[in-house]
């Protein structure tokens, strides 16, 4: 059955302001701890722009914004357009008492920035929200300076035919009968798995990236291919 929030923006905002407080306990449960590997992977990719201005879009409760602090920026934007989960990135931006972080509301698809703004951009798991999706990485085009990098994390479907059956059954009943479990929410968790399959397969996105102003567009399995790490070069 489809979701109204797999279409409806304002729904998806709502939906995570009223998951916000159980999110964090839940990545961490949900994918056995290894969302934290799977961003210190990602971000290894921006070490070169060290120094620089990073983005991170759909930075939710922050937890991409901290691991992003590896890679030495000088300046970075946690940008999300949902308010609660902000609130609390703020508190821990605060507590890790980081200069270097601000925190504000934004919508990636009309991004509030000059062209040329910054060095990286980083988006874990949030692109698949994203109503416009293609015009979403013509505006990290817009805003990444020249051979800036895109970073890409999301959730995907493994190909192995008996691993893509155990992940399915895993997906789409242990997750969302966990997920509302421990949220409160009846279709977050519901949505979650609606989501990634509608998601495209990792050789068309490689060529949305391509065909949005990135002139080398790569992809990369982790987790035998439940998640997939996109690399953009503009």
């Amino acid at each position: 059955m489809k979701n109204d929030a797999s279409v409806e923006p304002g729904a998806i905002r709502r939906m995570f302001d009223e998951i916000a407080p159980a999110y964090d306990r839940l990545n961490h449960l949900l994918s056995f701890g290894l969302d934290a590997h799977w961003r210190r992977r990602a971000v290894r990719e921006l070490a070169g722009k060290k120094g620089g201005r990073f983005l991170d879009i759909a930075a939710g409760t922050g937890d991409s914004s901290l691991a992003m602090l590896r890679a030495s920026p000088r300046h970075l934007v946690a940008l999300d357009f949902a308010f609660k989960p902000l609130l609390i990135a703020r508190e821990k931006f605060r507590i890790q008492t980081s200069s270097v972080i601000n925190a504000m509301a934004g919508d990636a698809m009309r991004l509030p920035f000059k062209p040329d703004s910054f060095d990286a951009v980083f988006i874990a798991f949030g692109i698949r929200n994203f109503e416009d999706k293609s015009r979403s990485l013509r505006e990290i085009a817009r805003v990444l300076r020249l051979s800036g990098i895109v970073c890409i994390l999301e959730l995907s479907r493994p190909k192995t035919p008996l691993f893509a059956q155990l992940f399915r059954f895993y997906f789409h009943a242990i997750v969302p009968f966990v997920g509302r479990l421990l949220s409160g929410h009846a279709n977050a968790y519901r949505y979650l798995p609606q989501s990634v399959d509608t998601f495209p397969d990792p050789p068309d996105f490689v060529s949305s990236l391509r065909n949005s102003g990135f002139r080398t567009a790569t992809s990369h399995r982790l987790t035998f291919g439940s998640v997939m790490l996109y690399v953009g070069i503009k």
